[in-house]
């Protein structure tokens, strides 16, 4: 992959509205477009995205995905992504996160999890999940809009590990019926 870059998020959001974030560690926005790139591109930040509207197709780590809403993706640090479609009525949120953040997050089974997401990057959601899912982005945006409030990010970060530990169950269930291809296999053998 002669290719590759390494994206960074940050130049990207600085020219953005509505971008709220907390120091260089995490950031939240709502988009409506996501703007294809030429090419695979590696990533510097986890990033998940909830599909609210419309779909997008692609390629992380050579592994085809699919996102119709309501979904989430997660994508982790060091992971090639190839951007290949996007909906005209596409609409989502997106949450990044640097390392050092989700190093201070000090979640027991981040292996595990890191493991599952790899394997699994996108993961349908009931409306009920959604709701779940968008219950977090208000509360972590009204947290990040408290300029004055010095604890902003240890809330945001206990808000975070109960974001994760609700949703990582979801991560490692295969649902019922679907099996790993072997080329899947192979692939998630390589990448451990």
């Amino acid at each position: 992959m002669k290719n590759l870059i390494s994206l960074n998020w940050r130049s990207k959001l600085e020219g953005m509205e509505n971008v709220n974030f907390l120091n260089d560690d995490y950031y939240i926005y709502r988009n409506e477009k996501v703007e294809p790139h030429t090419g695979p591109f590696k990533m510097d930040m986890t990033i998940c995205g909830i599909c609210l509207k419309g779909e997008s197709k692609g390629r992380v780590d050579m592994i085809p995905f699919e996102i119709k809403a309501p979904a989430i993706s997660i994508v982790l640090p060091g992971q090639i992504i190839e951007h290949e479609y996007c909906s005209d009525d596409f609409e989502g949120i997106y949450i990044l996160m640097s390392e050092r953040f989700n190093e201070s997050l000090n979640l027991p089974d981040r292996f595990s999890n890191f493991l599952s997401v790899r394997n699994k990057p996108v993961v349908p959601l009931t409306d009920k999940q959604l709701d779940a899912m968008l219950t977090y982005c208000k509360m972590v945006q009204s947290v990040i809009k408290v300029t004055d409030n010095p604890n902003r990010m240890e809330i945001i970060r206990h808000l975070t590990i109960a974001f994760f530990y609700g949703l990582g169950y979801y991560f490692h269930k295969l649902p019922d019926g679907v099996k790993e291809t072997r080329s899947e296999v192979l692939m998630r053998n390589f990448l451990k």
